[in-house]
């Protein structure tokens, strides 16, 4: 089984998916754009969206279209079972209909497409697939109501080469310890920020 993975490769998550797709066989292919696009290209486009919109859309059909234009050909190319897709990842419906010919689509959800769209096309590229991911019950409930067909729920692993137990000391261990431990960050867009 081929699969190719449009994760970022900073994200923990291409790790985890990576190592699942590996154990059960998959010989893995990633493409990760942020790694691909000219730098200035991707400076222009952090910052689209100050302008009108009329201006977002005609940066996004150029930005877009590279994009998509290179992840068609590596589709071409590599012939994969499974497309697996972290969020988004720029995609355009018409190259996902384009994968869609030949291979199964997944998206893993880290992003709720109402409050973080971060793509126009965010939404709708979802009913083309053929099973949903994310780890949150509650948009599975929404998504689900408006039709989008076989959301689940899933956690990933947890990277095994990046995280590890790690023994302390019994001095560090006191100095460190607490009631409550919060490991992430806080968006704009969390609720309650």
């Amino acid at each position: 089984m081929k699969v190719l993975l449009l994760v970022p490769k900073r994200y923990g998550f291409h790790q985890s998916f990576r190592e699942t797709f590996e154990a059960l066989g998959g010989e893995i292919h990633t493409i990760d754009y942020q790694h691909i696009m000219v730098g200035w290209k991707q400076r222009i486009n952090t910052q689209m969206f100050r302008l009108p919109d009329k201006w977002r859309q005609k940066w996004e059909g150029y930005y877009y279209q590279d994009i998509n234009k290179l992840y068609r050909d590596e589709y071409d190319r590599i012939q994969p079972d499974i497309v697996f897709i972290y969020n988004h990842e720029l995609l355009v419906p018409e190259t996902l209909a384009y994968f869609k010919r030949k291979s199964k689509i997944a998206f893993f959800l880290g992003d709720c497409p109402y409050y973080t769209p971060g793509n126009r096309h965010f939404l709708p590229l979802l009913y083309f697939a053929d099973a949903v991911y994310t780890y949150d019950t509650f948009w599975i409930e929404q998504m689900t109501k408006m039709g989008i067909r076989n959301m689940h729920y899933l956690y990933p692993n947890t990277p095994t080469d990046s995280f590890y137990e790690k023994k302390l000391s019994d001095e560090v261990y006191q100095e460190l310890k607490s009631e409550v431990l919060y490991v992430g960050m806080g968006y704009k867009t969390s609720w309650g920020m």
